[in-house]
């Protein structure tokens, strides 16, 4: 999005767990607030509910960062922390995902939350397109336009994933996964 990117790299060392750097780029509305920070941190599974057809998981994240732009308000060293919880089925997806941003000076602590449903028109293979129609609500402290919409269309073949959309605004939306 023009005032967000999020780049990450994960290393899964255990089916439960990964090490990962991430880049956060958040352009906060107001003075002295902007974000651009490097990230180490750690994912985990915290459990994974296995059904027939189905399966529900609950993540965590924490790590620590570091903010390189010019803030006054706030010390550069962060806690980022996180949570997503989702459930799926062939046909259905949904997830609910908030994170923030704990700084030491105990100021304005960033965050975000995001609801997304997802339905597919038709049930793919692995080896073929699997389309999705998803529906995004997000909210990001301290930013203009709360909350936002975006529909989408993501499209997943084999270990790589895209999303596409615009939120009511016209804000564009892009993401993109692959598994190696």
């Amino acid at each position: 999005r023009p005032k967000m990117t999020h780049f990450q790299v994960n290393y899964t060392f255990h089916r439960h767990a990964a090490v990962a750097s991430s880049y956060l780029r958040i352009d906060l509305d107001g003075d002295n607030q902007d974000i651009e920070a490097p990230i180490a941190h750690i994912n985990t599974l915290i459990k994974r509910w296995n059904q027939v057809g189905s399966q529900g998981n609950v993540y965590g994240i924490i790590g620590l960062g570091y903010n390189f732009s010019d803030n006054q308000d706030q010390s550069n060293l962060f806690t980022y922390t996180g949570l997503q919880l989702d459930y799926e089925t062939q046909r259905i997806y949904t997830a609910v995902q908030g994170f923030s941003l704990w700084f030491n000076s105990g100021e304005s602590i960033p965050y975000g939350a995001r609801y997304r449903f997802g339905v597919a028109p038709y049930i793919a293979n692995y080896d073929e397109l699997q389309i999705w129609m998803v529906g995004q609500l997000d909210h990001m402290s301290s930013m203009s336009f709360q909350p936002r919409f975006t529909p989408m269309i993501r499209l997943f073949y084999r270990t790589v994933l895209w999303e596409m959309g615009h939120d009511l605004n016209g804000i564009y939306w892009f993401q993109m996964m692959s598994h190696f």
